[in-house]
């Protein structure tokens, strides 16, 4: 089976009597994935694919 992803969540820990969630843009959402998505990667490999 094939689906496409309707919300994506990036939790955070934060210092606050309750939780929240706020709307990304695109762009964020792509950064922040590009972002955890790097840290599989040796710092070479990662330096020729992106």
């Amino acid at each position: 089976m094939e689906c496409e992803p309707v919300v994506l969540l990036f939790p955070e820990v934060v210092d606050s009597p309750h939780s929240c969630l706020e709307p990304l843009s695109k762009k964020q959402a792509l950064e922040m994935i590009l972002t955890h998505s790097l840290l599989v990667y040796e710092a070479e490999v990662a330096r020729r694919e992106f």
